[in-house]
C-alpha cells in the first residue's frame, strides 16, 4: 500500500466530463486511485452547478423587471438552510454505517454528500420556473457550490467516518485503500 496522495491534478483534468452521460461514466471508471474518482465526482457536479447557473441566467435574461414571487424564494431559502444544517450535522457526527468494508461507507457518504449538496441549487432552478426569478437560483447556488467543494473526501473525513462505525479502527487502512491504484 502507498500513502502517496495524487492531489487534485488528475481529478481536475477530466472532472468536467462527469456530468456527461457516457463520457462521465468512462472517465470515472478509468480514474485511479479511488480518491481521484471521488474528487472527480464532486468537481464534476460542481461544474454541473455552473451549467445550471448559465441556464438560469439565460432563462431570466429576457424577463422584465417584474415583481418576483416570494413563495419560491422562501421555499428555496428553507431548503438551502435545511440542507446546510443536515450536512453540518453529518460532518460533526458522521453516521455509523454497518458496512462490512469501510470503503463502502466512505463511498456511500461521498454520494450522499453530492446528493445533499445539489439539492438547494436544483430547488432554486425549479423556483425560477415558478416565478422566483434569478435570486431564487442564486440563493440555492450560493449554498450548493461551497457545500459541494467542502464535502470532498479528505483523510480527516475518511478517518472520522470509519471511526464512527468502528471506534477501534484508526481509519488509516481505509485511506490507504483509497490511494491504491
Amino acid at each position: 500500500m502507498t500513502d502517496h496522495d495524487p492531489g487534485w491534478g488528475p481529478a481536475l483534468t477530466k472532472a468536467w466530463l462527469v456530468p456527461l452521460p457516457i463520457l462521465g461514466r468512462r472517465a470515472l471508471a478509468d480514474a485511479r486511485p479511488m480518491i481521484t474518482q471521488l474528487r472527480m465526482l464532486h468537481l464534476g457536479y460542481a461544474f454541473a452547478l455552473v451549467v445550471l447557473l448559465t441556464l438560469a441566467l439565460v432563462m431570466t435574461a429576457d424577463s422584465p423587471e417584474e415583481q418576483v414571487e416570494r413563495l419560491p424564494l422562501i421555499i428555496t431559502a428553507g431548503v438551502a438552510l435545511g440542507t446546510l444544517g443536515t450536512l453540518l450535522a453529518l460532518r460533526s457526527r458522521p453516521p455509523a454505517f454497518a458496512a462490512p468494508d469501510p470503503i463502502i461507507s466512505v463511498r456511500t457518504m461521498a454520494f450522499l454528500n453530492v446528493m445533499f449538496s445539489m439539492v438547494p441549487a436544483l430547488v432554486g432552478l425549479v423556483a425560477v420556473f415558478l416565478g422566483g426569478g434569478l435570486p431564487a437560483f442564486l440563493m440555492g447556488f450560493a449554498v450548493s457550490l461551497p457545500l459541494m467543494l467542502a464535502t470532498v473526501p479528505t483523510r480527516r473525513s475518511v478517518t472520522r467516518l470509519v471511526q464512527a462505525a468502528n471506534p477501534d479502527d484508526s481509519g488509516d487502512g481505509a485511506w490507504a485503500r483509497l490511494l491504491e491504484a
